[in-house]
């Protein structure tokens, strides 16, 4: 819940074709194709007068690839510790 408003922001990531798409609410805001090992991903875009930005981060150790989420500069995580933001569930699809 975001404003008081509950959104949908979903992101597809594909490990074998390393394809990436982010879907705002049933509307595709981007659809990358990358390479295979490709860790360099990073989309900007403004949601109702809100900077959000979705970084990918890398795990070298256990080769894991995971994203990290900023709104207005402040990570998901921390506005979620801050009672800012609320989060109802998150859902894995592979494509």
């Amino acid at each position: 819940m975001l404003d008081d408003k509950f959104r949908k922001l979903e992101l597809f990531h594909s490990i074998l074709t390393a394809k990436r798409k982010i879907v705002y609410n049933s509307e595709t805001l981007t659809e990358e194709d990358g390479t295979l090992f490709d860790n360099e991903f990073s989309y900007s875009f403004k949601l109702n007068g809100h900077k959000m930005k979705i970084v990918q981060q890398q795990n070298t150790v256990i080769l894991s690839v995971f994203y990290e989420l900023t709104i207005d500069g402040i990570t998901f995580e921390q506005l979620m510790i801050d009672g800012k933001i609320e989060f109802i569930n998150i859902l894995y699809d592979f494509i």
